[in-house]
This record gives structure tokens, C-alpha cells and sequence, in this order.
């Protein structure tokens, strides 16, 4: 992976992230979570970069971090190729174990259009 210049990733043959829905490579950051955790602490410190950075301690097992037991990192995405159609973003999750480092999307949903309510008739 050619990690370059901006001029650089601009070429036809850049390891660019592709959506994991459609396919696209037009991917945004909107927002950033590391999770800092010393191995198997209580408390997980997380910080959140978005608009600007929030910092907060909460307890290991509420933190929703990638990682059981470290360090992790998730960085969510909209994509300008399907995500005007969906309801929700995707995470890409980076997490470490036992001194390997693993990546992958998160889960996703389609967004879903609510039934109508039965309580009245249209005339």
C-alpha cells in the first residue's frame, strides 16, 4: 500500500478503500473513536473526534471497543456511492490481540422504509 502525497493517491493504481456495499472509492471520515485500554483494565478511555474531540471513562465491558482486550479504533465512513440510500454509516474496526492488529468493516443495515399505521382510513 502506497501511502503518498495527495498527488500521489490520485493515480488509477492507489490502494484506495473501497465501500464495503457498493464498491465505490469515494469514502468520508466523519468520525473517529480510539479507544484506550491498557490490557484488561476496568475502565476504557475513549475518545471521540468528530466536529471536535470528547473524551470520556467508562467501564470496559460498555465500551463497544473492537479490541477484548487493548487498544482499538474505529473510524466511520459515508460513501458517495450508496450512502444517500441508507439509513446508516459503516466502521471500519482496527483492534489488537496477543501483539497481531486486525481490520474489518463493522455491520451495516439498508435502511427500511416503516409500514404504514393501521389506525385510521384514508378516504
Amino acid at each position: 500500500m502506497n501511502i503518498g502525497m495527495y498527488n500521489e493517491m490520485n493515480s488509477p493504481d492507489n490502494d484506495a478503500l473501497l465501500c464495503p456495499r457498493c464498491g465505490y472509492n469515494y469514502l468520508h471520515h466523519e468520525r473517529i473513536i480510539v479507544y484506550n485500554r491498557n490490557q484488561d483494565e476496568e475502565e476504557t478511555e475513549i475518545i471521540t473526534i468528530a466536529e471536535s474531540a470528547v473524551t470520556n471513562k467508562v467501564p470496559s465491558a460498555d465500551a463497544k471497543n473492537p479490541s477484548l482486550r487493548r487498544h482499538g479504533l474505529t473510524i466511520t465512513f459515508t460513501c458517495e456511492g450508496c450512502s444517500d440510500n441508507l439509513s446508516e454509516d459503516f466502521e471500519l474496526h482496527i483492534a489488537q490481540h496477543k501483539g497481531n492488529t486486525y481490520i474489518g468493516w463493522g455491520e451495516f443495515k439498508p435502511k427500511t422504509t416503516p409500514e404504514p399505521e393501521d389506525d385510521y382510513e384514508l378516504f
